[in-house]
């Protein structure tokens, strides 16, 4: 995939391309350009070129915000396989999710990851320095393994999903309704 380039460039690529034709144009001895001065004119190209690239850096820029990686694992295999990204934020939607026995499930980003769960069987490992664990999960730090955090939800016994988090930042809610 390339990119497409910018009106900016496309326009400093033609005055560059005009000048060069006019040197040429010089260096040859053609007569229509004899009687205009070559310094004049390099620095009246200079000039423009340089008010060309202050206009295009003063021009708004649209703002596209990566939506983030949505990921919604029905089956346990998918689960079990996680999600991965390096530039997106990530949505872990892990609401429909009954497995039959323990599973833990790897969720990597170097944005914010978002957990949506509703099962009181839930642990939480992360090193993470910014967890936000939303006030109706009713989760609560418990110890420290390793370099992680772990964190647990309400409910006897051992938990049923286990998430392996690695993010700067994790969110931990029920809500569907994240922003």
């Amino acid at each position: 995939m390339t990119k497409q380039p910018v009106l900016g460039t496309i326009i400093i690529g033609i005055l560059v391309v005009l000048q060069s034709l006019w040197i040429l144009a010089v260096s040859l001895g053609w007569n229509f350009v004899a009687d205009i001065s070559l310094t004049g004119v390099l620095i009246a190209t200079l000039v423009a070129l340089a008010l060309l690239l202050v206009i295009i850096a003063l021009l708004p820029r649209g703002s596209k915000k990566a939506e983030a990686l949505r990921f919604s694992p029905v089956t346990e295999q998918l689960a079990v396989s996680g999600v991965r990204s390096r530039q997106q934020d990530v949505v872990a939607d892990l609401r429909w999710l009954d497995p039959s026995s323990p599973i833990t499930i790897p969720v990597s980003t170097t944005g914010v990851a978002t957990i949506i769960v509703n099962s009181p069987g839930i642990e939480i490992r992360t090193d993470a320095s910014n967890v936000d664990i939303g006030p109706n999960m009713d989760m609560t730090w418990v110890r420290k393994d390793g370099k992680k955090n772990v964190y647990v939800g309400p409910g006897s016994g051992e938990p049923i999903i286990i998430v392996d988090v690695t993010a700067p930042t994790i969110r931990v809610t029920s809500q569907a309704d994240i922003s």
